[in-house]
Order: structure tokens, then sequence, then C-alpha cells
């Protein structure tokens, strides 16, 4: 959707339990990733209106043109 590449990265999250359940999942969000989990951490204010056109285009693709 974005034209970038995918990459790994060292963090947590619960999907590969969902994942084992039968359910696709997606981690994605907006924000630097070295960031997240500090306590500075935010999201730029020019990332969020990106994020939320992403996220419409995503739910248009996956959930209403399968």
């Amino acid at each position: 959707i974005t034209g970038k590449t995918s990459a790994a990265v060292a963090f947590g999250t619960e999907a590969p339990y969902l994942n084992n359940l039968g359910l696709d999942t997606i981690v994605i969000g907006p924000g630097n990733i070295d960031q997240a989990h500090q306590p500075n951490e935010y999201i730029p204010s020019n990332q969020i209106e990106p994020y939320c056109n992403f996220l419409q285009k995503l739910i248009q693709k996956i959930c209403i043109n399968q």
C-alpha cells in the first residue's frame, strides 16, 4: 500500500500468539520504533494524518475489496 519494504525489528507483540490461533496479523504504527516505550515516546504530528490515511486504505483493501 505504501510502496515501502517491510523489515524485522526487535520488540514484543501479541501477534505471534494470534497468528498461532489462525488469525492473520499485521504489526504497524506511526513513529520511530527506536523511541517506542521510552520515557520521551511521542508521535510527530506530521505522521498522524498520513497514518490515518494509510489505515483507511488498509481497511478498504482488507475488509471491503477482498
